[in-house]
């Protein structure tokens, strides 16, 4: 045999005989192989360059010179340095990992900080993969103002924000954790503070690797806002599929039902105190009960979730409302005179067996949600005609029940009494049809929910009134004139039929309403000669107690200008007295006579024939049209806005002649 093979380092060239001589790794000949040294199967390497990071230095150091020689370009960014000893942001030395290259791209495009290869940071930096914008970072702090980068340098960050762009251009990925102010209004219905807040109490959802706490609670608020399906809240928001998202909603809706809810809904989380002092308003007080009392004043109602069919036959008629014609769950909505929502009770069915009135009962009878327990005696409870049927239970178990009234058999017209005992509730009671209105501003509780989600409809109702009860203001704050208004309204409301007929309006009394007598003349309500008292919105305002007359009043002027020329009666006998007939918003056949008796200062009185014409407290809408016309408009340029583009766009097959031949 001959002499035994001599084998060669293949860093350092020299002879390798016995222990010494070790094979290349795959790690370390890829090392190699990016040092320029030439690495093959047989090739070996001696311990002491294996081990040895000076030694081993020393002959790749060529490599280095090359690139320290290289060309670099000084550009106005501050730099975090190349140490990986403490965090590159806060320069804390506890709990540190290496920064990800979407975080470096973050931290650029956000902070203007250039981020080096193999920096680390804590974790509170960074949301998965990418850097947490939450987090402030003081830039003055670092050292290099101006950071000199190589062509390497320079290639490798223009590719990664070539890559964020297509990324963004081509999926439209919506990230709650960095959309700026405006986005959080239009898709979350909150504002970026709100929502930080709302995440920050949550502690029973805890971030992963795919999303954060505030990035799954923005998905659920994106589903209620908008309405879109999960498989359209999938593509947006840049998931794998639409059981990704149920997943996100499902523990969102879970951990806000269990940390958040409890702190915004419910008669545990109130005080009486509380809700007496500070969410009933003024005029409440004045119209039901005492200013300095302890009762507390709360107005009920149901409110409607549609639902989708079901096909199971009994589900099926307990959800389907007679009076809606279509399936559907029901609500209950408790709320203060300020419009806060106290409590949401239920769902419950919808059949004939689950109105208002037994809904309230069974809620009484069984303490639900603690009711009976926080109430008291001689309470005030502020409802609608539906809750007819449990008036004489309530009064049994020591409440007020303030209801409208109801229309007399065998009458057309409210007394007088009857329609101003009415505008005293409907004055207090509209907060809560507000308070429904804002909870079905959320689109996805306006819309037909699946039957999937139905076990769930009742937390996602109470989701949205926690963040309505938290970040909306009050529907109703208290104004400085509303005790003034609760006195005056308190005050008409005693006036009867007979003492404003002897006052104002005797004279169509013993005309007995014969309004085709030549008693009457017709004139255009321009013409100067009427003598109508010039008023302002606000004057209006102080004759109806409200502004619900007043919006209606420009579409019934806006019906009645033919021409440009609204007509109207004027006695013959007694000045300042007209007349003028209203078409029904509701009914074509109806028209309702209507008298005003005014003077050149103010009006004096009013007597309409719809049902709540006789009223003392306000008017109705009808006489608040002509006030408001008379009034107002007619001194102004352009004030009725006429909306006849609807009109002009349907046609209509009862008229005679063909709408196209007509409009040409």
């Amino acid at each position: 045999m001959g002499p035994p093979m001599k084998y060669g380092c293949c860093v350092c060239k020299r002879q390798l005989k016995g222990e010494l001589k070790r094979d290349v790794s795959r790690k370390l000949k890829k090392v190699l192989e990016e040092k320029g040294i030439e690495v093959n199967e047989k090739s070996q390497i001696c311990n002491q360059c294996r081990r040895s990071k000076t030694h081993f230095k020393l002959y790749v150091q060529p490599c280095t010179k090359v690139k320290a020689n290289e060309a670099s370009v000084s550009l106005p960014f501050v730099s975090a340095g190349k140490s990986n000893s403490k965090c590159a942001f806060c320069n804390s030395k506890t709990g540190l990992r290496v920064i990800p290259k979407e975080a470096r791209t973050d931290a650029f495009t956000i902070f203007s900080i250039l981020v080096p290869v193999g920096c680390k940071c804590c974790p509170k930096h960074l949301i998965g993969k990418n850097m947490n914008p939450n987090q402030t970072i003081n830039t003055m702090s670092y050292r290099k103002q101006h950071s000199p980068l190589t062509l390497e340098e320079i290639t490798d960050l223009l590719s990664r924000l070539k890559s964020r762009v297509i990324l963004s251009s081509t999926r439209g990925k919506i990230d709650f954790d960095v959309i700026c102010e405006e986005d959080h209004h239009s898709l979350l219905g909150i504002s970026k503070d709100s929502l930080n807040d709302l995440t920050s109490s949550i502690i029973s959802l805890k971030k992963s690797r795919n999303r954060s706490i505030k990035n799954a609670v923005g998905i659920l608020l994106f589903k209620l806002k908008s309405g879109l399906s999960n498989g359209l809240l999938a593509t947006l928001c840049g998931l794998s599929s639409r059981r990704q998202v149920a997943e996100i909603v499902k523990r969102a809706r879970v951990a806000l039902v269990r940390d958040f809810v409890p702190l915004n809904v419910g008669f545990h989380h109130l005080t009486r105190e509380h809700i007496i002092d500070r969410l009933t308003t003024d005029i409440s007080k004045q119209l039901f009960s005492d200013p300095i009392s302890d009762i507390v004043i709360l107005v009920l109602d149901g409110t409607y979730i549609y639902i989708q069919k079901s096909s199971s036959y009994k589900f099926q008629r307990l959800t389907y409302s007679v009076y809606k014609g279509r399936p559907l769950v029901k609500p209950f909505i408790i709320t203060t005179t300020d419009g806060y929502i106290v409590d949401v009770v239920g769902p419950f069915f919808s059949n004939g067996r689950n109105n208002d009135a037994a809904i309230l009962s069974h809620i009484v009878k069984t303490n639900k949600g603690n009711f009976t327990s926080f109430m008291r005696e001689q309470d005030i409870l502020i409802v609608d005609r539906g809750f007819r049927d449990s008036l004489d239970f309530l009064k049994d178990c020591g409440f007020q029940v303030e209801m409208p009234a109801f229309l007399q058999k065998s009458s057309k017209q409210h007394s007088t009494e009857a329609a101003n005992a009415s505008r005293l509730v409907t004055k207090v009671r509209w907060v809560v049809e507000a308070a429904n209105g804002r909870i079905k501003k959320w689109k996805y509780l306006d819309n037909v929910v699946h039957n999937s989600q139905v076990p769930f409809i009742g937390d996602y109702v109470r989701i949205v009134s926690s963040i309505i009860n938290k970040y909306r203001p009050p529907i109703k704050t208290t104004d400085a004139n509303d005790i003034n208004t609760g006195f005056q309204m308190l005050m008409k409301s005693k006036e009867n039929e007979t003492t404003m007929q002897k006052l104002c309006l005797d004279h169509v009394t013993s005309l007995k309403y014969r309004t085709d007598s030549k008693t009457w003349r017709r004139i255009d309500a321009k013409d100067a000669v009427l003598g109508f008292p010039v008023l302002t919105e606000d004057d209006v305002r102080q004759i109806t107690f409200g502004v619900y007359q007043i919006k209606q009043a420009n579409s019934y002027v806006a019906e009645h200008l033919k021409n440009g020329q609204y007509h109207i009666d004027v006695s013959e006998m007694e000045g300042n007295l007209l007349h003028a007939k209203i078409q029904s918003r509701h009914t074509s056949k109806t028209l309702y006579n209507l008298w005003i008796k005014y003077s050149p200062a103010t009006i004096c009185g009013w007597l309409c024939q719809c049902k709540c014409g006789s009223r003392t407290v306000g008017c109705c809408a009808h006489i608040c049209s002509v006030i408001w016309y008379l009034g107002h408009p007619r001194h102004q340029c352009n004030q009725v806005n006429v909306k006849d583009r609807l009109m002009s766009s349907i046609h209509d097959a009862s008229c005679e002649t063909d709408s196209d031949d007509d409009s040409d």
